[in-house]
């Protein structure tokens, strides 16, 4: 029997250093919408206070209730936050889902939700925060060498790649050329 104690305690610390060395959070809820199993990571970025886990249970409804406290559902009653919530649990128990929510300070996160076998879901929640601002940046900046080209309408633009198909073509270009 200590062998089996053992043995399950080792087991444990591996999956407990497995889950707090991910890069990504990760919760699990059971289909009674209780926590049975978070990490490290999803605490942090949720900015859950350590108390957060002692007292009652962690459920959907803790953690909405903690959102809708912080506002980070917007001007919704607490009742709306609660059953939005209960609703996302309950679509997650059923099949994949994929979201995005913006927190404080410029936090996004990407979430994904896959139900598991007999009742529940598992989420791992991932900073996607410079990726998006980068595709803002990125698309600015695209923006802006698509205005430049386009207002140099006396000069002809082209810029082809290694297989000489064209890649970039200005209204001068257009005008000087016929096309």
């Amino acid at each position: 029997r200590r062998a089996l104690e053992d043995s399950m305690r080792r087991n444990n610390e591996v999956l407990s250093s497995v889950l707090d060395n991910l890069p990504c959070g990760l919760t699990l809820f059971d289909g009674a919408m209780q926590l049975m199993l978070h990490n490290s990571r999803w605490a942090q970025l949720y900015a859950l206070p350590a108390d957060f886990f002692t007292g009652e249970p962690v459920s959907v409804d803790k953690v909405a209730g903690l959102m809708h406290a912080r506002r980070e559902y917007g001007e919704i009653s607490e009742a709306q936050a609660l059953e939005a919530a209960r609703q996302r649990a309950r679509d997650a128990m059923q099949a994949p889902h994929y979201w995005e929510r913006s927190r404080p300070g410029g936090l996004i996160l990407e979430m994904r939700s896959a139900p598991l076998p007999g009742g529940g879901f598992v989420t791992t929640y991932t900073d996607v925060s410079e990726q998006r601002r980068a595709a803002v940046e990125l698309a600015q900046a695209l923006a802006l060498l698509r205005a430049v080209l386009d207002a140099a309408s006396q000069v002809l633009i082209v810029a082809t790649d290694r297989e000489r198909r064209i890649r970039v073509f200005n209204r001068g270009a257009e005008l000087m050329l016929g096309y």
